[in-house]
């Protein structure tokens, strides 16, 4: 027969590593969904670069430019490429800073 204070140390160990294992998961889980943040902001990151080229596109004396202004709508064009770049780069940021800070209590096992 097991004494009583044996079981009761049997079930407290059985609890601890139940709740360890729970940790486990919720760890793994973390870094998935930090995973799948950071391919999120590569992406934003991308949309905010060709943005940006699109922009100096149109900047500077480029085919693409040219072809605006011959139809008179270089103007009306670029404010929308520079609206584009900008929403882009402000979620890619504000992607970033989030990333940034859960990165920085990130628990390692």
């Amino acid at each position: 027969m097991i004494p009583d204070s044996l079981n009761a140390e049997l079930l407290n160990i059985s609890q601890k590593l139940e709740n360890r294992k729970q940790i486990a998961q919720k760890i793994q889980e973390a870094k998935r969904v930090q995973a799948a943040d950071y391919i999120k902001i590569e992406a934003t990151k991308q949309r905010m670069n060709e943005a940006f080229q699109d922009v100096r596109d149109l900047e500077t004396p480029t085919m693409k430019s040219i072809w605006y202004d011959l139809l008179n709508k270089k103007f009306a064009e670029l404010e929308r490429e520079q609206a584009a770049y900008f929403q882009a780069k402000i979620l890619f940021e504000s992607q970033q800073n989030i990333y940034g800070l859960l990165k920085k209590f990130q628990i390692s096992n």
